[in-house]
């Protein structure tokens, strides 16, 4: 999990690869530690990928705190930064 950072943007953006049968998974939690989007399971090897949520949006929290909480299962996160596109 992060420390809090702060959304400069609307969209979460990951550089990240996983194994054969690995996953990436990202919780975003709000000041009050409540998860408030989880990301679709992440696979493969990318550099830029726009993360998709699977509930919720982190749209609204731009320019607020807020932890991230990342779940790797035979996988490496390499970066991440939020932006528009």
């Amino acid at each position: 999990m992060t420390k809090y950072v702060k959304m400069t943007g609307s969209k979460l953006f990951v550089n990240f690869s996983t194994g054969g049968s690995g996953s990436l998974e990202i919780r975003v939690r709000n000041a009050g530690n409540a998860v408030i989007a989880r990301s679709v399971p992440l696979f493969g090897d990318r550099i830029d990928r726009e993360v998709d949520w699977a509930s919720g949006s982190i749209a609204p929290y731009a320019g607020k705190a807020i932890y991230l909480e990342f779940t790797l299962k035979d996988a490496d996160l390499h970066a991440y930064r939020f932006g528009e596109d």
